[in-house]
């Protein structure tokens, strides 16, 4: 089920399966995407959890910014679980979105049951990160994301 939740950044965009009074599960996809990116697995996951799954800044149905970094992504993810009435979570995080979830879990590993990061760079600013070509055309999110956090990356 396709939700909208008002954050500070403005409006962000969540999908919400499973039964809501089992334990939950927070999903944070990678650059380039969105929330479907979860799609696949989702029916799996729902059967014995509460699976949410966030649009971050700047992608799909949320908030384009003016400004972007993996902390203010990280601030994003605290308010949501708040919103939400999540104290404790599984939270799993996908390439940007590991980077993130990363994050979070060094600051509020007390709200954490689990942490789960699949292909994610390192927030340890020794990787090599230069910003691709801006394709031509409409992009699914907002492309000044990869200007901030490639060069966070590469600092």
């Amino acid at each position: 089920m396709e939700l909208k939740v008002r954050l500070t950044a403005g409006e962000f965009r969540y999908d919400e399966y499973g039964d809501a009074s089992a334990p939950p599960m927070v999903l944070v996809h990678g650059t380039h995407t969105d929330a479907s990116t979860w799609a696949a697995i989702v029916p799996e996951l729902a059967a014995t959890r509460r699976v949410v799954a966030l649009d971050q800044r700047g992608h799909g149905g949320s908030a384009r910014t003016s400004e972007y970094s993996f902390e203010l992504m990280r601030d994003d993810l605290l308010e949501f679980v708040d919103a939400l009435g999540l104290e404790k979570f599984l939270l799993c995080g996908h390439s940007m979105g590991g980077t993130v979830t990363t994050i979070f879990a060094e600051r509020y590993a007390e709200r954490l049951s689990g942490l789960i990061l699949v292909d994610s760079p390192p927030p340890d600013g020794q990787g090599d990160w230069p910003l691709p070509p801006k394709p031509d055309g409409e992009l699914g999110f907002d492309w000044e994301v990869l200007v901030g956090i490639f060069a966070q990356l590469a600092d």
